[in-house]
């Protein structure tokens, strides 16, 4: 088996670079990208009157709160006819 000519492994070592080059602009577009649409997708939801987390908890607190007052009400409405004279 013949030993590779100097020119062969300059091809290759050309090919690889240029190889690794496109490799390089490839993954800077994806990033490019991935950024461009983080930043579209951000602005898109800024436009939208989206609940955020802090309100949605006071909003839930707020739920329990007026559920055992309810519960509170229907216990007091029950004890009161109990104690309603029977006709």
């Amino acid at each position: 088996m013949a030993a590779p000519h100097k020119s062969e492994n300059k091809i290759l070592e050309d090919l690889m670079r240029v190889a690794e080059g496109a490799f390089g602009t490839v993954a800077g577009f994806r990033n490019e990208l991935q950024q461009g649409c983080k930043k579209q997708a951000e602005r898109f939801k800024n436009t939208l009157d989206l609940t955020t987390n802090a309100e949605l908890e006071v909003v839930k607190a707020m739920q329990v709160k007026i559920l055992e007052q309810q519960d509170a009400i229907l216990k007091s409405l029950a004890a009161l006819e109990d104690k309603k004279p029977k006709k």
